[in-house]
C-alpha cells in the first residue's frame, strides 16, 4: 500500500466517479483503475463496484476511504513537523543589543554552518532576558552574564567608541576625549546602534544629535558635513563593504568607561551541559 493509492481512493471517494478523480489526479481513467485494482488485491475486497457505465464505492470502499483520509491526514502533518523540524534545526534565533557583536556571530555561524537561517532581532536587556526564559531566543547577545542555573554566558568581544572629526577640528590633534569635552557639538548619529544610543543620549544631553535611519544616507550627509559622528574598532570588519567617501576625518577615541562594552553570548544548555548544534560549532571560533 502506498500514499499515492490512499490519494487515490481517497479522490474517488472525494469527487464521486473515477473520471472526475483521474482528472483532478492528472492521470488516466486507466491507470487510475489498475492503481484501484492493486489496492483490492492487497486488501482482499471489491472496493468500487464497476458497471458498463459508472463505478461506485462498495461498502468496503467508503471504509478504505475514510481510513485513507485520516491516514493521509496524519502523514502530511507528520511531513509538515519533520520539515519543520529541519528547518528549525537549520535557524538560529538570536537577539541582540548592538549591532556588531551580531555581525561578528552571523559571520561565524555561517562560516561553521554553511545555509543556516539567522532570525536576529534587536532588544533591550530585560526583553533579550526574558526571551531566552520563554525560549523564544536561541541565544542573546547581552551587556552582562546571564547568573542563573541552565545558561551558559561566553564572553565573545569588546567594542570601544571613537568620535570622528574633520581634521580641521581643533580637537582632532588629541589622543583621547571624553564625552564631556564634546557634549554641545552638533552629531551626525546613525540610529541602528543598540544600546549605544542610550548611552550617547545620556551622555551628550547638550548635544544635537541628528539621527539618521537610512546607512547610505548617513554615509552620504557624513562625507559633506562638518558634524561629528560615532565609529567603533569592532564594526569595521563587517561593515567594509557598504563604507564610502567619509571624508578628511580623524578617529579619536572616547576613555569614559561609558565608551566601552564587552559582549556576552548567552544560551540555555541541556541536561549535558550542551547549548544548541550550531552554537557549539562556533564556539571553537570566539
Amino acid at each position: 500500500m502506498t500514499i499515492e493509492q490512499l490519494e487515490h481512493i481517497a479522490c474517488v471517494a472525494r469527487t464521486g466517479s473515477i473520471s472526475r478523480a483521474a482528472a483532478e489526479l492528472h492521470m488516466s481513467q486507466p491507470a487510475l483503475s489498475r492503481s484501484i485494482r492493486r489496492l483490492e488485491d492487497e486488501l482482499g475486497c471489491d472496493l468500487l463496484r464497476r458497471t458498463a457505465n459508472r463505478s461506485a464505492l462498495t461498502e468496503a470502499g467508503r471504509i478504505a476511504a475514510d481510513y485513507a483520509d485520516d491516514l493521509l491526514r496524519t502523514y502530511r502533518r507528520m511531513r509538515d513537523e519533520l520539515s519543520s523540524l529541519e528547518t528549525r534545526r537549520r535557524m538560529l534565533r538570536v537577539g541582540t543589543c548592538a549591532p556588531a557583536p551580531l555581525w561578528r556571530v552571523t559571520q561565524l555561524v555561517v562560516e561553521t554552518s554553511p545555509g543556516t537561517i539567522i532570525a536576529s532581532e534587536s532588544l533591550d536587556s530585560q526583553h533579550l532576558e526574558r526571551a531566552l526564559m520563554e525560549g523564544t531566543l536561541d541565544a542573546a547577545i547581552m551587556l552582562r552574564p546571564l547568573a542563573f542555573p541552565g545558561f551558559i554566558s561566553q564572553p565573545i568581544m569588546t567594542e570601544s567608541l571613537s568620535v570622528l572629526l574633520p581634521s580641521m577640528h581643533p580637537l582632532a590633534a588629541e589622543r583621547t576625549l571624553r564625552f564631556r569635552d564634546i557634549d554641545g557639538e552638533t552629531f551626525l548619529v546613525y540610529a541602528n546602534i543598540g544600546f549605544w544610543r542610550s548611552v550617547v543620549v545620556r551622555e551628550l544631553p547638550r548635544a544635537e544629535l541628528l539621527w539618521q535611519e537610512d546607512r547610505s544616507m548617513f554615509e552620504m550627509l557624513l562625507s559633506t558635513s562638518d558634524a561629528l559622528a560615532f565609529s567603533t574598532e569592532a564594526s569595521e570588519p563587517y561593515t567594509a563593504h557598504v563604507s564610502g567617501d567619509l571624508g578628511d576625518r580623524v578617529a579619536v577615541p572616547l576613555s569614559d568607561a561609558s565608551a566601552h562594552a564587552t559582549f556576552y553570548l548567552v544560551y540555555r544548555t541541556n541536561e549535558r551541559g550542551q547549548g544548541p548544534e550550531l552554537i557549539e560549532r562556533m564556539l571553537p571560533h570566539l
